[in-house]
């Protein structure tokens, strides 16, 4: 069973968000402030806590996503990058021979 959050305790998947937030410069609550009030303005007013939550850890989760494939695209292109490519002996020689 999992072990419930306390109220100013971050959960593995916003403590992710957090770290990835931070080399993006902000902070975790200046960011889901930012979710929050661009999905439901009138969630900043008292709305569904739980509702809120759940929003919050699809965007933390949104975030993360897009940094996994950011990561992913910056290491196939260093890869290529790396990568001479080989002249193939056995046409080569299969050409000269004709």
């Amino acid at each position: 069973m999992a072990r419930k959050v306390g109220k100013n305790e971050k959960t593995p998947l916003q403590n992710a968000a957090a770290v990835l937030l931070k080399k993006q410069g902000t902070t975790y609550e200046e960011w889901s402030q930012k979710i929050v009030s661009d999905n439901c303005l009138s969630l900043l007013q008292g709305g569904n806590p739980e509702w809120r939550n759940k929003m919050l850890e699809g965007a933390a989760m949104d975030l993360i996503a897009a940094s996994v494939v950011e990561e992913e695209k910056k290491n196939k292109t260093q890869g290529q990058s790396d990568v001479q490519p080989r002249p193939n002996h056995l046409t080569q020689n299969n050409q000269s021979h004709k």
